[in-house]
């Protein structure tokens, strides 16, 4: 018997070393000097050592069985593109068997270099003739994938610090029946440092919670859907990084603001490039510093300001970054409240509820080149000061109590280059005080620019008001602020010397503005004769207007802006 073995071993032997020779075959593995292509520690023991081989001639090289297994499962070569696995005939190594044909023994006496204890026969009964001196299990190679499933989570962690070159140093890979098949158990897995990266597919996963810095990476925008069932991600680590994933349906909540990503108590924290579709709140950050919400696409389908979130809501931040982004369909679509040092730099803002951009408290901030469209109102900037306000576009945002922009008790601020069109109201001012409001066009608005009696030391200059109902309307006879060197298109005076400042002042404000302003019915008298006739009477002879709300120098022609 043992004679018959002898010659059936040499028969394989053979063999397999012709098999060996083919170009798609096992190639030799330098002991010694070889890392594995899965874990990346060296190969140096001869019967544990295999490898991958793909139809196009690629060889990948592991020091364990379990590392060609996982590697195998992890999808890293497409199941089309592999070839042929191979492990070591384990008491003739280095001769090949292919994976699929040997024999496994599963035994703790028998410690393979990544721990799971497998090694490999190319004969059944030199399989359980070892079964008998170590004891264990003999199985197939099936079983070998199960093993490797169920007991490698347990040694991920340490894996990750030594990945494969294919995916980077410190990753782990989330996929659907991978090995790591849960965004939760790689956030479990990872050491500090670690980068997650979640291949494409659904996951339906929730109140997942970040306590470490981790770098979270989405191929293809996986979904993580947490079913209307509460919220997706809390970060509470500096540095964590998030870019690449979609975000859905965290439910509505009336007791919890429900966020599909929710920051708290950290700083550095960058979230760029991710969808967010359907949530309550969709970015939720809460004394955080030196952070960023960039690139980020966010949308709603809220119909009731009540039952939704907004769409970046900052609570309570310093110097936070907000590029980028675009938000439709929340309450409001950015909302600061003592947020200090915010930068709100090119988003658009269309499509929401309440405000496109929402200030409370919130001083040293500035926002710039941003659209603010189609909203219930513009801009909403309150009980603030030091606020820049400059290069965006306020558009379309009618309502019977719309704004292009809102200022409430604020001071200290400028107000420049601004496209105002199409708005119920372009600049409401109330309460506000030292504003520059300068070189902006402010086009085909209801009104102009509304400031009632206590706003004060307010300075509008170098701005083209075209076409607009009513250019300026106010609710006191009083004028504590200062109109100069603007353009208005209903100027009807002249201009002698021909210095582009018109000879005669201009006053914007219409008695007729007054009308309306005390009884909206006789809003329907706009185009009568009447209305022309009232209009120039008190233009003639101010009595009821603003006698000191005027334009000394009224320009002829519109500011080159």
């Amino acid at each position: 018997m043992k004679i018959e073995q002898f010659i059936r071993k040499i028969a394989l032997i053979l063999l397999l070393s012709a098999v060996a020779s083919c170009s798609r075959g096992p190639e030799q593995i330098h002991y010694g000097s070889e890392e594995c292509a899965y874990c990346r520690m060296i190969i140096s023991e001869p019967q544990y050592g295999s490898q991958l081989v793909t139809k196009h001639g690629l060889v990948y090289k592991f020091d364990s069985i379990e590392c060609l297994a996982a590697y195998e499962m992890s999808g890293e070569v497409q199941a089309g593109h592999v070839h042929s696995l191979w492990v070591p005939d384990f008491p003739a190594a280095p001769a090949w068997v292919p994976a699929a044909d040997a024999h496994y023994l599963h035994s703790e006496t028998l410690r393979s270099p990544m721990g799971l204890s497998l090694s490999a026969y190319a004969d059944h009964e030199e399989a359980v003739l070892h079964q008998q001196q170590y004891r264990g299990n003999v199985i197939g190679w099936d079983a070998v994938k199960d093993i490797v499933k169920r007991e490698w989570r347990l040694m991920l962690t340490a894996i990750a610090t030594e990945a494969p070159a294919a995916t980077g140093s410190g990753e782990l890979v989330v996929r659907p029946g991978g090995p790591v098949a849960s965004i939760a158990e790689a956030i479990a897995l990872a050491e500090p440092g670690t980068t997650i990266r979640i291949m494409a597919g659904t996951y339906h996963e929730r109140e997942l919670v970040i306590g470490k810095k981790l770098t979270i990476i989405g191929e293809g925008y996986p979904v993580i859907d947490a079913q209307n069932e509460g919220f997706i991600l809390k970060v509470l680590a500096d540095s964590v990084q998030i870019s690449g994933l979609e975000f859905r349906n965290t439910g509505i909540s009336y007791t919890r603001d429900h966020a599909a990503l929710l920051v708290e108590d950290a700083n550095g924290v960058v979230i760029d490039g991710n969808r967010f579709t359907d949530n309550f709140f969709a970015v939720y950050l809460a004394t955080v510093r030196g952070s960023q919400v960039t690139n980020n696409h966010i949308t709603a389908s809220g119909t009731r300001e009540a039952s939704s979130g907004n769409g970046i809501h900052l609570w309570s931040t310093w110097d936070i970054e907000v590029t980028g982004n675009t938000i439709h369909g929340h309450r409001d679509g950015i909302y600061l409240e003592f947020a200090k040092g915010a930068l709100i730099f090119d988003n658009t803002s269309s499509g929401n509820l309440r405000y496109g951009l929402h200030f409370m408290f919130s001083d040293d901030s500035h926002y710039h080149n941003n659209t603010f469209s189609d909203n219930g109102a513009g801009v909403a900037v309150m009980y603030s000061k030091n606020v820049k306000m400059t290069g965006n576009r306020f558009a379309e945002n009618w309502g019977p109590a719309a704004y292009g922009l809102l200022l409430k008790d604020i001071s200290d601020s400028e107000i420049i280059g601004n496209l105002f069109r199409d708005n119920t109201i372009a600049i409401h001012s109330e309460g506000s005080s030292k504003i520059a409001v300068t070189n902006n066009r402010i086009i085909r608005n209801g009104w102009g620019v509304k400031v009632m009696a206590n706003s004060q030391n307010n300075v509008f200059s170098s701005n083209n008001f075209i076409e607009n109902t009513f250019d300026v309307a106010t609710n006191s006879r009083r004028n504590y602020n200062t109109f100069e060197g603007n353009y208005w298109s209903r100027y009807d005076g002249y201009d002698l010397d021909r210095s582009g400042v018109g000879d005669v002042p201009h006053r914007p404000v219409r008695l007729y503005s007054l009308i309306v302003e005390q009884n909206p019915a006789s809003l329907i008298l706009i185009r009568s004769f009447f209305i022309d006739l009232l209009d120039l009477a008190e233009r003639i002879m101010p009595t009821l207007t603003p006698e000191t709300l005027i334009d000394e120098k009224p320009l002829m022609k519109e500011v080159n802006l």
